[in-house]
């Protein structure tokens, strides 16, 4: 009796324990399964990952400096069969970057700064990935080690100095003159310290014999520099009478000029000495070190794509001039009077003038971290990165 009793306990147990089985074995098959296929679902995460569309956030400022991101976005697909173009998404905003096969290599998303310092500001952050400002900002970032280069100008020229147009001021002699003849402080505007106008009239006014201040209780200066701190300011300023002139970057000039209300002196080329300030740096092409390290492909079609923009608006300049109007929104008749010479290859004369605007800021005292006191090759090696552009 108790073997049967045993042999009756065993049969149930493993009546019992098939049951289990045949419930619990397809989530036991499951998990083995999972288990070896892990490392494959692993290292798929991982590949994707390096093979994932990057997107690069473009920063831009409403200037005419700026015109190249802004072009290729306006053209977009009209671009396309020439090479590198973008596909639109979002009007003026969302971008595919396609290559000239026809391949996505990456999103761009665009997005407006309001000025140079704000765009590096962003990209210190990591806000931003490309923008394009000036390069005295790039110096002044680069002096406390925020991680951009300069991958190549995006315009040469683009600078003029502008005066009411009741002082009759119109070139460099009746400039001198009027300066000569004031009998207080002739006030001139800037939109920024370090920006590469500022330091072209300063240099300018230097060169010239012509004494200059930024403190307004100084009376005995010929000339009294005022910062306007913003584009938009430069009208009513003038209008005002808080400035009698300014030194900006088109369009502004032109369209001052295009209202009645100021006359271009002289574009930045044109200051004495002759040829001194021909070509020199303002505005360009900027990109954090990490998109510039971990995607150098896609950042070579992108540059690609801003080198065949500048072609494009140096050739087409009314559509060019049609392109600021609709986007920037100036009267087409004044910017087509802008003379910008766009392109992203360093000339010899433009990388002169950026050794001239160091030696400026180095001079005053600007720099106080790694680019104090540099020779001009060690500041090379720290702003500029030209893989993209010189070739």
């Amino acid at each position: 009796m108790n073997k049967n009793r045993k042999l009756l306990v065993v049969a149930s147990v493993i009546f019992a324990f098939q049951n289990r089985m045949k419930t619990f074995m397809p989530i036991v098959i499951s998990v083995i399964l999972i288990s070896l296929l892990f490392p494959l679902a692993g290292y798929s995460s991982s590949v994707k990952s390096r093979d994932k569309i990057p997107t690069f956030r473009v920063g831009y400022i409403f200037s005419d400096h700026s015109l190249l991101s802004i072009a290729a976005a306006h053209k977009a697909e009209a671009f396309k069969g020439q090479g590198p173009y973008l596909e639109t998404v979002i009007n003026n905003e969302v971008y595919r970057l396609i290559s000239k096969n026809g391949d996505q290599v990456a999103n761009i998303e665009m997005i407006v700064t309001n000025s140079g310092a704000e765009a590096a500001t962003m990209l210190s952050q990591k806000q931003l990935d490309i923008s394009m400002f000036s390069v005295t900002v790039v110096m002044s970032n680069r002096d406390r080690d925020v991680p951009i280069k300069v991958l190549g100008p995006a315009h040469l020229g683009g600078n003029s100095l502008v005066f009411h147009k009741d002082t009759g001021v119109k070139d460099w002699d009746t400039f001198y003159n009027y300066i000569q003849q004031s009998t207080t402080p002739v006030s001139i505007g800037y939109i920024s310290p370090t920006s590469s106008a500022t330091i072209i009239i300063k240099s300018a006014l230097a060169k010239n014999g012509i004494s200059y201040t930024e403190d307004f209780e100084n009376s005995e200066a010929d000339v009294l520099l005022v910062n306007l701190r913003s584009t938009a300011n430069f009208m009513t300023a003038m209008s005002s009478g808080q400035v009698v002139g300014w030194i900006g970057p088109s369009p502004f000039p032109m369209v001052a000029e295009h209202q009645g209300i100021g006359n271009i002196v002289f574009e930045s080329s044109e200051f004495p000495p002759l040829d001194y300030f021909v070509d020199f740096p303002c505005c360009c092409l900027v990109a954090s070190e990490h998109i510039i390290e971990n995607y150098p492909n896609e950042m070579q079609i992108f540059v690609d794509l801003m080198r065949f923009t500048a072609d494009f608006l140096n050739n087409n300049r009314d559509e060019a001039a049609t392109i600021v109007s609709e986007r920037i929104g100036v009267p087409k008749e004044a910017a087509k009077l802008s003379t910008v010479h766009y392109t992203v290859v360093p000339t010899e004369s433009w990388m002169r003038g950026t050794e001239v605007l160091y030696n400026f800021l180095n001079g005053t005292g600007h720099f106080n971290g790694k680019m104090q006191n540099l020779d001009f090759e060690e500041v090379k090696s720290e702003i500029f990165d030209f893989r993209f552009t010189n070739h």
